[in-house]
């Protein structure tokens, strides 16, 4: 059994969770909605991206997550880059699920709302 690069996936993990923080301030700053359709075209096209980018990340991190359970074996032999992995992959999930809720968010902008006005 050939064993998966562990600095590589510690690599990966790293980056997808700065993209997907920089992506999530990028979502943050901008407005819900916009008189001008040329910058509400820009906005929509921008989202769009970002979900692409955040569906991109989702994908390489569960066929990284499936490889891994075949790889404990090989794995446990070095704790500390083990150790590195799985606190990227800790970070990584925050991440995820941070802009997952703001997708939700600002998919359901009116749900946001009400519940705010609830409260």
């Amino acid at each position: 059994m050939e064993m998966m690069d562990i600095q590589a996936a510690t690599r990966q993990f790293e980056s997808a969770a700065n993209m997907l923080a920089n992506a999530r301030q990028d979502l943050e700053a901008l407005p819900q909605a916009h008189s001008d359709p040329e910058i509400q075209a820009h906005i929509d096209s921008f989202r769009k991206t970002l979900k692409k980018l955040f569906r991109d990340t989702s994908i390489a991190a569960i066929a990284c997550y499936e490889l891994m359970p075949s790889q404990m074996p090989l794995l446990l032999n070095y704790p500390g880059e083990l150790g590195k992995l799985i606190a990227a992959q800790t970070r990584f999930t925050m991440e995820h699920n941070q802009t997952t809720r703001l997708f939700n968010k600002v998919s359901d902008p009116a749900g946001a709302t009400a519940g705010t006005q609830a409260g």
